[in-house]
């Protein structure tokens, strides 16, 4: 898939690569805005930290592209795809 979708990438024009850029940034936006949505302030969340291991915390504060979340007193910075209940 990966080499197939380099391949398509090459044979565009700098015009297209324009619009393949701003498709890709809104379905960006699209994905953080939706998944920080579904978050508030106090939540319980889950995640997997830097070695695999689950972390459970509370979300302290909720950015555009971040959320911090508090977990025994560490603070993490943690996108908010990568956060579940």
């Amino acid at each position: 898939m990966k080499a197939e979708l380099k391949e398509e990438i090459l044979k565009l024009e700098i015009d297209d690569l324009k619009v393949a850029s701003q498709l890709i940034k809104a379905r960006h936006n699209q994905l953080i805005e939706g998944a920080g949505a579904k978050l508030a302030l106090g939540q319980k969340v889950k995640f997997k930290g830097k070695h695999g291991e689950e972390l459970h915390g509370e979300v302290v504060k909720i950015n555009r592209k971040t959320v911090k979340v508090d977990v025994d007193g560490i603070t993490w910075w943690v996108t908010p795809t990568a956060l579940y209940e």
